[in-house]
């Protein structure tokens, strides 16, 4: 049982405690942070009684059993975000206060500058050529721009002061952040069971309270008191203070914002919502938006005063310039830096100043700093202290360390203004136009300029270079979802190329670089069934594996069919990408250890989009016309059109004088534009009509109605044509009536007139231009062959007829042509024999003849072509569909070919357009890929009989393609079955000297040769055409030794021609030191191979000879040993080895020789071949010995002197070759002597050249009397005819002995290659079998051997069979076949009494080819396929040729008709195939208008579209214009351009007459009539005119901006006005927050803080119950008293 005086103890220990609890909460009634205390007492239990008692319910006492703080965590949080909110607000409404200060610091400000420049302008123009009122004016501007740059400054320091503010709070979060993160260590580290310190905890709500005010947080306490912070007030914020790990957070610069971020990866958070932070990025903010508006001021008032500036003229009469430019830099320097070099820049030049950001480094390697930027073509260097850019110079001061470094950026707008103007004449007062009135108009209305009238844009597309990445290829284009709107070509660009492009099959793969090191295979499966499979194992990288699938080869090195198949991959980062250019996926895989499956798409739309180009006002420029839904659907103002715009296709894909404006566009398609060709009367059935007397009707005998249908828009026109209509009047009625079907009809009337069969004169009567006076009479003395005097006479009246006459090459026909499609009319015709006349079309082809001209018709006429063109489909009918003519398709139109043709159609002249994006490409990134399927072809028909001239190119597998490769790959597959012309000179016995030349023509084309560094070098006519190289033939070995009073050297097939330069070297030669010879008689020569006796010449190799010896003397040899001999001065002194002893001591040189030639030639003497066949020559001692008519030629001596082994050397000989070429047109030497001599020099002769023209390779022919071909030599009248004959040899065989090698015949006449065919009389000769074909080695003229293959037979080192001994018969046979020419078919009359020859020459086992040749430089031969058509055996023969030349000349290919003595030139016909690109259509577009341009895709395709583009440059528009009155509508305007008439815009005339048209504001006056016209033009004389600076006056009071947007001063009132808003705003904002924090505040001190009352109450409470307690002590101390009291008594 408890004491009394225990219970007394511990109520007096709690009540103690509790008043200290007390006197804490009263200390501390004013401490900073403290919350209340009290002290918690409970009840001390007693213990529960025995089973047997009763429970003592007294109890033992009391004690405190906490010391609690008062903390309410709502409150306390409700506090502090109210504490954040007010200290935002505060905070932003100090900083909003100082922004409205700055901007208005007193009687002078912005608005107020901005009207005094006004007022300056006002007096500029009451008197515009006073100069006084300019020099005000402009110290005006500069003080408006000097405004500007003062706000710019002002404001830039305001947001440097808060951005250093923000600064500082950032610091103090951190530190605070620092500081509980301490504390909540502490509180985490005291022990499980002590209680917290409530010391602690308050100084840890004292700094979260510090911290709340900085920056709005939210906090949530751990079971030990720590707090866990995150920013905001969403609870959802980052944590920026968990345990004593916390995360530092930060303040940036983000554009004009401040952006709190967090951690060490500086993450950007919106959650600070409240505090002095959030208020000061508020401010920030504001400041920026401030400034940006303040910066949009300067842009307008520089935009709006330049525009109208550059509008007027000067006061010298010049178009006015910029007056504000807004572009300016700043240097700053890096802070990496190691010296305090500074910079100052200098703008110059504003106009070419580019906004950008430029670095300038310093290099101390050789002392100089570097300018570089994107926008600078290439980096500027300067080794001095100033460096200049484009409108700017850079002055450096200080001396700079390597590596210094300056970034120069552009600063604010309203920091960079600057008013440019330095002299008074500048300001451009005076207008640039004038308006007046046309003298003929019925109405009186007035035209006059008013300010431009504000409007609203409101155009959702934007401009190209934001839409396209300038780079033109489908790897790079821009997808776009649907048809529509896709770019704005702003005016001033200075070039626009675009593409559209086909959609390809793709398949693509995600790669991680595990997946790549473990790459083994790819597989696809297409959709022809095939599978492409390739090998990737070992592969590093994704481009690698890229480039293993594209090169064509695996990993291995084995080959693949990835690009066969069409195939082309793109690798980058981590995808890969194939694209397929005509066969769609059905799976792709790649593995790696596991499958992974490629992400196929396979396009349904895959054909490419129409472009199409309009301007704003719904002109269409460019593409396929649009139907009228269309035309609804895409002439929107969201896709720029203007409000107005009026579809007009009047210049749709115009050309010449329809160009737009001058726009110059280039349109490529596959297929090419569509064409209609008729004549006037609709019929595409053409003819001409003739009289014998009178002038027969027009084809025109009746009106009718044309019916004109575009495809594209399925619209159409009916078109009334009256009778005797010409074509030219049609096409014009087509032009006026259809133009909005987007087609161009053109007229264009040809007659040929043909030579007479003899010499006379051709007269008629000729009109063809409508009129009085224009009937000429024609009269012309002409010749069979030549029609010079007509084609002049003709166009001597060209002015009065309208006709022009075209002499053809070969001046055997004349063309009149009339480019207006008049009729051309003839009357009293009359020739020296009847005529065919033809009428021509476009393409020159005949359209109709009339024969008889001349003497039984003389009358005729001839209605022209009529050609209507359109990028689509056209149909024409004639009278509801009596006649309906479809179009067709022809790719020399906006084709992906450029044609020309000569004014007699003779030559043509074909240019392959090539694109950028036709190869294929990879991105990359490897996100995409393009596979080309680029093809092109031509088609060239037979000018004979046989078969046409076709060709196409597969250029997919292309890296690079140009016009050139292109063009000269085609001429190549034009001329590959054609014969290949070559010719040959004379061996020479020295180079000719460097840079000596001479020319030499071929195919229609001059070619230069010249020597250069012992090269023969080509220069002139087609590139790579001709070939020119120096041979140099194997020297031949002839033993000598046998010669006895010799004229004939035999060699076997040795190869040479008269003419040729040869060389005699002795085989025994020795060279000798002889300048060592001192009374010399032995001389040593290692191995000299003399004889006794043998002739010895000495040849001094020096100046002097050897003191003893006489140069080119003969002396005889004395052998003593093998490498010692001596000389003799006779044989019989030789014989009788009497010796002579050279002096020597003077002359002799290391370079003496003594040879031992064949007496009667000279060793190392040139001398010159006399051909005798193809084994035998003779020798002459000049060229021109040897090329006489009777050549002179050399007798040998021999019998002394010779070699078996003596050499003849032929020198080097020229050979050009042509290669293959249609025309076989042979190599020939112009007349000209100087050239003659200088080709001479090459051993070129022309009386001694050879050209051979050989055929393609075929197999060999069989021998026939029967099946041949022709040839034509021009001024020969007998035709030649080439045939293959049969040459066979009887051989009795059963002679030949065994093991035979070779077989003898008289005269065989066989080749060495020859392939010669074994008949067996009886059973075949051992070794040999019957019926089957050898090739033949010869030996010599009579002897050859036979080998199995022609490899065999030809090789340096033949394999030659062996055979006799057995069988055989003496009437076996060994044939071959040779080729040869003959005079009229005559086989008894070859050629070669002409000079031509034939010759067959195997090639193959299988294949020979026949060669024509030709000796010395005759006139031209030809393949004639005409005479006698037979072309087919020519093409048989490998002769397929044809009357034309291709050439390739620079990027062209240039086809002209030849004439010849059979037949005349006639016009080239050429036609394209095999067309393929994935362009579906490009655009290049140039010197584009002074307009804005929009790009729109239609036609439902891909969308897929690249771009690429040039610079903008500033426009100067110095059109003119006029106004007209519509002629049915006297309230509609249509402006069209003075120059070319061209309609740009249609407006409807408003009841205020005001509207707005090409860049300007109008107001018409009066009344208006139709066809009433009123001019604008430019004032060119006007510059005391102050129409101009009326208009930037009229600024002050205009919406400058677009609608409703007010003046310049209106923009910046209501800036201020704004400005002052915010700020009450902020006031009250701020004061509401200051309420809502008190009124928190309160609550938590309710809660939490000290109430003096309350504490005294209590203090008073615990005193008493001390007392009582004390008392409870002393009463338990008196009764224990009386007890022991009792105890002792």
């Amino acid at each position: 049982m408890p004491s009394l005086f225990d219970i007394g103890k511990s109520g007096l220990q709690a009540y103690r405690q509790s008043l200290a609890v007390t006197g804490q909460n009263i200390a501390n009634v004013n401490t900073k942070g403290y919350k209340k205390r009290d002290a918690s007492l409970a009840e001390v239990s007693g213990a529960g009684g025995g089973v047997t008692e009763i429970s003592d319910q007294t109890g033992l006492g009391v004690r405190v059993e906490q010391i609690r703080r008062s903390f309410d965590e709502f409150l306390l949080d409700k506090s502090r975000q109210a504490s954040a909110l007010f200290q935002k607000s505060d905070t932003f409404l100090q900083e909003v206060r100082d922004l409205e200060n700055l901007l208005l610091p007193g009687d002078s400000n912005l608005s107020s500058s901005i009207s005094n420049f006004f007022n300056a302008l006002q007096e500029v123009a009451a008197a515009p050529d006073d100069q006084a009122p300019r020099i005000v004016a402009n110290e005006q501007g500069k003080d408006m721009a000097g405004q500007f740059n003062l706000y710019s400054d002002r404001i830039d320091n305001l947001k440097g002061r808060l951005k250093s503010q923000a600064n500082n709070a950032v610091t103090s979060v951190n530190l605070l952040l620092t500081q509980l993160s301490s504390i909540n260590e502490d509180l985490l580290t005291s022990g499980l069971t002590s209680q917290t310190s409530n010391a602690k905890l308050d100084q840890r709500d004292l700094l979260i309270d510090q911290l709340s005010e900085i920056s709005q947080i939210t906090v949530n306490y751990g079971s030990r008191g720590d707090a866990l912070i995150r920013l905001g007030n969403t609870g959802s914020g980052p944590i920026i203070l968990e345990k004593d790990k916390i995360s530092k957070i930060d303040v940036l610069e983000q554009g004009e914002r401040l952006q709190p971020v967090v951690g060490l990866g500086k993450v950007a958070t919106n959650q600070i919502q409240g505090g002095i932070i959030s208020g000061l990025a508020d401010a920030y903010a504001l400041v920026g938006d401030t400034q940006n508006e303040i910066d949009n001021l300067a842009i307008i008032v520089a935009k709006n005063f330049n525009q109208i500036n550059q509008n007027g003229l000067n006061l010298e009469g010049n178009i006015g310039k910029k007056m504000f430019s807004v572009t300016s830099l700043e240097a700053v320097a890096n802070p990496t830096n190691r010296t305090t070099v500074g910079a100052e820049i200098i703008v110059d030049d504003p106009e070419i100043l580019k906004r950008d950001n430029y670095s300038l480094q310093y290099s101390s390697s050789n002392n100089s700093w570097t300018l570089n930027s994107s926008s600078l073509d290439s980096p500027i260097v300067s080794y001095t202290s100033q460096i200049e850019g484009p409108g700017f110079k850079v002055s450096i001061f200080g001396s700079a360390m390597d590596g210094d470094e300056f970034n120069l950026k552009p600063v604010n707008e309203s920091k960079g203004i600057q008013y440019l103007f330095t002299r008074p004449q500048d300001i451009a007062a005076a207008a640039k136009i004038l308006i007046s009135s046309d003298t003929q108009n019925l109405g009186s209305a007035k035209l006059q300029e008013i300010p431009l009238i504000a409007s609203v844009d409101d155009t959702t597309l934007e401009n190209i270079e934001s839409v396209f990445s300038n780079s033109l290829h489908p790897v790079t284009s821009t997808q776009f979802s649907s048809d529509g709107g896709v770019a704005i070509i702003q005016e001033g660009t200075s070039s626009v190329n675009l593409s559209s492009y086909k959609a390809q099959p793709t398949a693509k793969f995600g790669l991680s670089s595990s997946d790549i090191s473990s790459l083994t295979n790819m597989t696809l499966t297409l959709s022809d069934s095939s599978t492409v499979s390739v090998d990737l194992t070992g592969l590093s990288s994704i481009q690698e594996v890229a480039q293993t699938l594209n090169n064509g080869l695996d990993v291995n090195g084995s080959s693949h069919n990835f690009r066969t198949k069409g195939l082309f991959a793109s690798g980058g980062d981590s995808s890969l990408t194939i694209a397929s250019n005509n066969l769609t996926f059905n799976s792709a895989t790649l593995s790696t250890g596991t499958t992974l499956n490629g992400v196929i798409n396979n396009p349904t739309v895959t054909a490419a989009s129409d472009i199409q180009i309009f301007t704003r006002e719904g002109r269409h420029l460019s593409g396929t016309t649009l139907s009228t839904s269309e035309i609804a659907k895409y002439l929107t103002k969201e896709n720029g059109f203007n409000i107005s715009a009026e579809y007009r296709a009047d210049y749709l894909n115009g050309t010449g004088s329809e160009q737009y404006r001058g726009i110059e566009i280039e349109r490529s398609t596959t297929a090419g534009n569509h064409t209609v060709s008729l004549m006037a009367n609709g019929s595409n059935s053409f003819s001409a009509q003739q009289h014998a007397s009178t002038l027969p009707a027009s084809n025109v005998t009746s009106a009718y109605t044309l019916k004109v249908t575009s495809g594209s828009s399925t619209s159409s026109v009916n078109i009334s044509v009256p009778v005797e209509s010409s074509a030219g009047y049609v096409a014009g009625l087509i032009n006026t009536q259809a133009n909005n079907l987007g087609v161009e009809a053109t007229a264009l009337t040809r007659v040929k007139i043909p030579a007479p069969s003899s010499n006379g004169t051709i007269s008629f009567s000729l009109k063809s231009k409508a009129g009085t006076n224009s009937t000429v009479s024609i009269s012309a003395s002409v010749l069979s062959d030549d029609l010079t005097n007509l084609a002049t006479a003709i166009n001597n009246f060209s002015g009065r007829t309208g006709v022009t006459a075209y002499l053809s090459n070969d001046k055997n026909h004349v063309i009149m042509e009339n480019t207006e499609g008049d009729d051309i009319e003839l009357t009293s015709f009359t020739a020296p024999a009847n005529l065919t006349l033809s009428l021509l079309k476009s393409d020159f082809s005949s359209a109709a003849t009339l024969t008889n001209m001349g003497s039984t018709n003389k009358a005729a006429r001839f209605g022209g072509e009529l050609q209507i063109e359109s990028s689509g489909t056209i149909t024409t009918s004639n009278d509801g569909g009596s006649t309906n003519i479809s179009s067709s398709a022809n790719a020399f139109r906006d084709g992906f070919f450029k044609i020309s043709s000569s004014t007699t159609g003779e030559t043509k002249t074909i240019k392959p357009v090539t694109l950028e994006g036709d190869i294929s490409g990879s991105h990359p990134s490897g996100i995409d890929a393009s596979s080309s399927v680029l093809s092109y072809g031509l088609t060239l028909p037979q000018t004979g009989t046989g078969t046409q001239f076709t060709t196409s190119f597969d250029a997919s597998k292309l890296e690079n393609v140009s016009a050139n490769s292109v063009a000269k790959s085609l001429a190549d597959g034009l001329r590959s079955s054609s014969p290949s012309v070559e010719i040959r000179g004379n061996s020479i016995s020295s180079l000719p000297a460097d840079d000596s030349s001479f020319q030499i023509n071929h195919d229609g084309l001059t070619y230069t040769i010249t020597m250069k560094n012992g090269e023969a070098r080509i220069s002139g006519g087609e590139t790579d055409m001709v070939d020119a190289y120096f041979e140099d033939p194997n020297e031949i070995t002839i033993n000598t030794t046998g010669f006895n009073s010799t004229s004939t050297i035999t060699s076997t097939e040795h190869g040479l021609e008269t003419g040729d330069a040869i060389t005699y070297n002795a085989a025994e030669k020795v060279k000798v030191d002889t300048t060592n010879f001192t009374s010399t008689v032995s001389i040593t020569a290692e191995s000299h191979g003399f004889s006794t006796g043998d002739p010895i010449v000495y040849k001094a190799g020096g100046n002097l000879p050897i003191n003893g010896l006489t140069d080119g003397t003969t002396y005889f040899a004395i052998r003593v040993d093998a490498d010692t001999f001596k000389l003799a001065t006779t044989s019989s002194n030789a014989s009788g080895g009497t010796a002579i002893t050279i002096t020597g001591g003077s002359g002799g040189s290391v370079e003496d020789t003594f040879a031992s030639p064949i007496t009667g030639l000279t060793d190392g003497e040139t001398y010159f071949v006399v051909k005798t066949d193809d084994h035998n020559f003779k020798l002459a001692q000049t060229l021109a010995l040897a090329t006489n008519a009777s050549p002179s030629t050399i007798t040998i001596a021999g019998q002394t002197g010779g070699n078996a082994l003596d050499t003849f050397d032929p020198g080097k000989r020229l050979y050009l070759s042509a290669g293959k070429t249609i025309s076989a047109s042979q190599f020939s030497f112009a007349t000209d002597s100087v050239n003659d001599t200088n080709a001479t020099a090459f051993g070129m002769l022309d009386s001694n050249i050879e050209t051979t023209i050989t055929g393609s390779s075929i197999t060999t022919p069989a021998a026939s009397d029967s099946t041949h071909f022709h040839l034509q030599l021009n001024e020969y009248a007998n035709s030649i005819g080439v045939f293959v004959r049969a040459n066979s040899k009887t051989i009795n065989t059963s002679t030949v002995s065994g093991s035979s090698t070779t077989l003898t015949s008289t005269g065989h006449g066989f080749k060495t290659g020859d392939k010669i065919l074994y008949t067996a009389a009886g059973t075949a000769m051992s070794g040999l079998s019957g019926g089957t074909s050898y090739f033949a080695k010869v030996v010599d003229a009579n002897t050859f051997s036979l080998a199995s293959t022609f490899e065999n037979a030809t090789a340096d080192t033949p394999t030659l069979l062996s055979f006799g001994g057995g069988n055989g018969n003496a009437s076996d046979t060994f044939a071959t076949v040779y080729a040869q020419a003959y005079i009229s078919d005559n086989l008894s009359a070859p050629a070669t009494t002409i000079g031509i020859s034939a010759e067959i020459n195997q090639v193959s086992d299988t294949n020979a080819q026949i060669s024509i040749i030709k000796e010395a430089d005759k006139n031209s031969l030809i393949v004639d396929t005409i005479t006698a058509s037979d072309g087919t055996a020519a093409e048989n023969f490998g002769f397929k040729t044809n009357l034309t030349r291709v050439n390739v000349l620079n990027d062209e290919i240039k086809i002209t008709s030849i004439s010849t003595d059979q037949t005349n030139s006639k016009a080239i016909s050429v036609s394209a195939n095999n067309m393929s690109s994935l362009v579906g259509n490009n655009l290049t577009i140039n010197n584009l208008p002074p307009e804005d341009l929009i790009i729109l895709s239609t036609g439902s395709g891909a969308n897929k579209i690249a771009a690429s583009y040039g610079e903008k440059i500033p426009v100067i528009d110095n059109s003119e214009f006029r106004f007209v009155i519509d002629s049915t509508n006297s309230s509609k305007v249509e402006v069209f351009e003075a120059d070319t008439l061209h309609s740009i815009a249609t407006r409807l005339i408003p009841a205020d007459g005001k509207f707005s048209a090409i860049d300007r504001s109008f107001e018409i006056t009066g009344e208006t009539k139709v066809k009433d016209i009123f001019h604008i033009q430019n004032n060119n004389e006007g510059v005391g005119d102050n129409r101009n600076i009326l208009q930037m006056i009229a600024l002050q009071e205009s919406d400058v901006n677009g609608l409703n947007s007010g003046s310049f001063q209106d923009i910046f009132n209501t800036t201020l006005t704004e400005i002052g808003s915010t700020v009450r705003s902020a006031e009250m904002n701020a004061s509401n927050n200051e309420a809502s924090r008190d009124e928190a505040k309160a609550l938590e001190d309710e809660r939490s803080g000290v109430e003096m009352d309350e504490e005294a109450a209590a203090l008073i409470q615990f005193q008493q119950s001390y007392s009582a307690n004390a008392r409870i002590i002393q009463t338990a101390r008196e009764l224990f008293d009386s007890l022991i009291q009792v105890i002792r008594s």
